[in-house]
């Protein structure tokens, strides 16, 4: 991840998710009607979920979300931009049954 990240970022540091959209120049000319992809660290994910006193699937399932946000054009360049974002992941993770609370 740390590799991705540098070289498509220029942020020389790992990650735990990394999301590509299918309309960024270097997709250009491929037919495919995905949204893009989405790259989870399962390492980073197994720390934050011990961290954060959680479930592995529920850290990965977040982390998901947060990807599938970013290839749907949200971003969380500001503190506004990251409440919004944050918002619309715990409602997700809450309509499939994932709380963000520590006992999920």
């Amino acid at each position: 991840m740390q590799e991705l990240n540098s070289f498509y970022r220029k942020k020389n540091y790992p990650t735990d998710v990394l999301s590509f959209p299918n309309d960024l120049t270097f997709f250009a000319g491929l037919e495919d009607n995905s949204l893009g992809d989405v790259f989870i660290s399962f390492s980073k994910a197994q720390v934050q979920a011990q961290k954060a006193k959680h479930s592995l699937e529920r850290e990965i399932a977040f982390l998901a979300v947060h990807g599938f946000l970013h290839l749907k054009g949200y971003q969380h360049r500001t503190e506004e931009e990251f409440q919004i974002m944050l918002a619309l992941q715990e409602k997700i993770l809450q309509n499939v049954g994932l709380n963000l609370d520590k006992t999920t």
